[in-house]
């Protein structure tokens, strides 16, 4: 199936804009879930679970420039429940960061917004056939899934069972979601997931177990997710990739389109 390039028509801005709105779009999906309220306006958009978790309670968009940041910020902070907060990599983000820091918030960690036309896959990459990808079909499989990536993301007991709950929800509602773990024997080792927005392909929660990390296990995990967004009829596939992600991203042909700085705001 021939897929026509889409990004070397566009100008970065709107590449840019088409990475966040399919990373977006994949935590609005958690509304369906009644553990989840959204939050959103023309300049506001968070993501509020009831769990005191910054991991669970996001603010992906704030009014700036066009508003009072730091009264938004006080807003949710005297709420008392845990945040994070994506910030845009540009200029405009400058006194934002300052605010945070000013107020408390912690830098966690760095991401870039990451794209790929999928008439453009490099498919010479070194994978590990012995693999075997199980696609979530089920919510056994689902409850597996959850529990690998809680594992190795070492959610406590509580965000654990959010979590689940969350996509049990999703799965429910026929959210376009599609989950993958890789078993080792009895073990379930390594997850990932992709979400469907229109004809962008966002890839999420990729993440294999520490020891068994090197072993191409990721790499297999993100050429399947690029096949089947193109069985999909999708023309790009965007992600957030974390700093262990950026390398093999790269080497399937992702190229880096700006970065998102992380503050976790943890209530007291």
């Amino acid at each position: 199936m021939r897929i026509e390039p889409v990004l070397k028509n566009l100008e970065k801005e709107k590449i840019v804009n088409l990475i966040e709105e399919s990373a977006f779009e994949s935590m609005k999906s958690w509304k369906s879930c009644k553990r989840i309220i959204l939050h959103e306006n023309e300049h506001s958009l968070w993501i509020q679970s009831d769990v005191n978790s910054s991991f669970l309670n996001n603010i992906l968009r704030f009014p700036f420039p066009h508003g009072d940041a730091g009264h938004f910020f006080r807003s949710l902070t005297d709420t008392n429940i845990s945040l994070r907060c994506w910030v845009h990599q540009n200029v405009d983000a400058i006194p934002v960061i300052s605010y945070l820091i000013k107020n408390n918030w912690k830098h966690k960690y760095d991401t870039v917004g990451m794209a790929i036309d999928l008439n453009s896959i490099h498919e010479n990459i070194p994978i590990n056939n012995k693999i075997v990808i199980n696609e979530v079909k089920n919510l056994e499989m689902l409850r597996q899934w959850s529990l690998t990536f809680a594992s190795i993301f070492n959610l406590p007991t509580i965000m654990e069972q959010a979590w689940y709950d969350i996509h049990v929800a999703m799965f429910h509602n026929a959210q376009p979601w599609r989950h993958y773990f890789v078993m080792l024997g009895e073990k379930s080792i390594a997850v990932a997931s992709l979400f469907q927005h229109a004809d962008v392909a966002y890839f999420a929660f990729g993440a294999t177990s520490p020891e068994f990390r090197r072993q191409g296990i990721h790499s297999t995990l993100i050429l399947r997710r690029l096949h089947d967004a193109q069985m999909s009829n999708c023309k790009i596939a965007t992600l957030i990739a974390a700093p262990l992600s950026q390398a093999v991203c790269r080497r399937f042909g992702f190229q880096v389109y700006y970065k998102y700085h992380f503050y976790d705001w943890e209530a007291g």
